[in-house]
């Protein structure tokens, strides 16, 4: 796996899903209905980041009549009433990739998470060896440690952790699939207790166009999961929770809970380091001026062969200077081969892939694809793919 796969993909921002004030009062609403009523309803899944695109909600009730929506809603409590919590989560992934990235074919990677609460607050920190990023009271702040450059947004609202947002706010998750219970959307749920624990599962399919399998499984959404969590039937605290993609018919499993914490004393977050250089993440993209008047094609050329003699006339302005440094020592002097043709895939409708061959400067031929995208000036700049 090459060391620096997509290290431009810098997450661009993206708002965090937000439950609206009249979230829990639908679900009680839901779960009063119920008691009234046994009939299943088949539903449309419209669109939610962990849904699957076609099923309809089958809810199994367990010996003493607690269906999932109701389970969910006391765990969801149980994480609200706890000041801190603590989660050690394996995920397969690369120690520096962005974290998004969930790849079925690498190796898991522990991540520590932390969370800490405020009357009106969640701070928090996640660290996978290679890649750290912390929510404070100035901001968001992402940082890999061993190339000393890193990011920060002074809107605390900004998610740069995608599908990982769910881990830093545990509740967050049940949130998500109790809302799937909720008759607004739908999914297949299998509910049953166990010498004192609640064992729920929950099954979606992958999210996007596929008619080009590039991204496929390579992200939570764009894959079909099976989700499982164990919920302990005492005091509804979540034990441990699991993520499995199916992979050519079999399950895989990709993201696992192996320890979590809820503590009511104080909580150390990971702290920034000194010598960082972060660059201001909201205007990380919008600050290149890209060409104007060219394709996806012709930027991709563009790019590659300012490679050879290193224009940075051309470079800085689809690549963030810094990144292009760090990149400088494996591309410069580097000869086009060849393009293939632009292509989309996966559930990022505003991302274009274009095949190239490569020959670095040490002959070694890299095949891959470039990723780019359009920026908020309309020009198409570069997000990964090197």
């Amino acid at each position: 796996m090459d060391d620096y796969k997509d290290i431009i993909d810098l997450l661009t921002p993206r708002r965090e899903v937000k439950v609206s004030s009249s979230f829990r009062e639908r679900i009680r609403e839901t779960v009063r209905k119920r008691k009234r009523s046994k009939i299943l309803k088949k539903y449309i899944l419209t669109g939610v980041a962990l849904s699957a695109a076609a099923l309809f909600m089958v809810i199994l009730l367990i010996p003493d009549g607690l269906s999932a929506a109701q389970l969910l809603s006391k765990t969801i409590d149980s994480f609200l009433g706890t000041p801190n919590v603590e989660l050690q989560v394996d995920i397969r992934t690369l120690p520096r990739d962005n974290f998004i990235l969930v790849d079925p074919e690498e190796e898991f990677v522990t991540h520590h998470i932390k969370t800490r609460r405020t009357d009106s607050t969640t701070y928090w920190s996640i660290d996978k060896g290679g890649r750290t990023a912390v929510k404070n009271s100035e901001g968001v702040f992402v940082w890999i440690k061993e190339y000393n450059i890193g990011w920060y947004s002074s809107n605390r609202n900004t998610d740069v952790l995608d599908y990982l947002s769910v881990f830093v706010n545990p509740e967050k998750t049940l949130e998500r699939e109790l809302e799937l219970t909720s008759g607004k959307y739908g999914a297949k749920y299998e509910l049953k207790k166990e010498k004192g624990r609640y064992f729920l599962t929950v099954r979606s399919q992958k999210e996007g166009d596929f008619s080009n399998p590039y991204m496929l499984n390579k992200s939570i959404v764009e894959a079909q999961t099976v989700r499982r969590y164990v919920i302990n039937a005492d005091n509804n605290h979540l034990e441990s929770a699991s993520v499995a993609m199916l992979v050519n018919g079999e399950e895989r499993e990709v993201i696992r809970i192996t320890d979590v914490k809820y503590l009511h004393g104080d909580i150390e977050l990971a702290s920034i380091p000194s010598g960082i250089r972060f660059q201001e993440m909201d205007q990380l993209y919008d600050n290149l001026s890209g060409f104007t008047g060219m394709d996806e094609k012709e930027t991709a050329s563009v790019l590659f062969n300012a490679f050879k003699d290193w224009d940075t006339s051309v470079i800085y302005r689809l690549v963030s200077p810094d990144m292009a440094e760090i990149l400088r020592k494996d591309y410069e002097g580097a000869t086009l081969l060849s393009m293939g043709t632009p292509f989309r895939s996966g559930n990022q409708k505003d991302l274009t892939f274009v095949p190239y061959s490569l020959k670095l400067k040490n002959n070694y031929i890299k095949n891959f694809n470039l990723a780019i995208t359009k920026n908020s000036k309309g020009v198409w700049i570069v997000t990964g793919g090197l």
